[in-house]
């Protein structure tokens, strides 16, 4: 969630949107993490059975977190169960078209 939340802030004037959707956590408690967390990008939070036979049914679902890579065009370019590292993240960026540097190396030539 932090790491999602740093590319946020750093690439969405480069084309990237980052949107949540949590349908396993009652609103108080999502909302109660994101604000520890410092979550500033969009995140859908709907607990009710549609939202959940959605997501296990059309988006085939089976674990969380489920995270999909959707290209300029629409199309699901990857996806992934569970937490990659910051590096594999930017390099499927990278992949889709959206530019990332390092932003450690970036830190640091500041």
């Amino acid at each position: 969630m932090v790491d999602l939340q740093r590319m946020h802030t750093e690439l969405k004037d480069k084309g990237l949107v980052v949107l949540g959707f949590n349908t396993a956590d009652t609103e108080e408690l999502a909302r109660g993490l994101m604000r520890a967390k410092g979550v500033s990008y969009p995140c859908i939070l709907d607990g009710s059975k549609a939202a959940r036979d959605a997501f296990y049914r059309d988006y085939r679902g089976s674990g969380v977190p489920l995270n999909y890579l959707i290209d300029r065009t629409g199309k699901v370019a990857e996806a992934w169960y569970g937490v990659r590292g910051e590096a594999e993240v930017r390099a499927a960026l990278r992949r889709v078209g959206i530019e990332s540097g390092n932003s450690d190396r970036d830190s640091q030539k500041r």
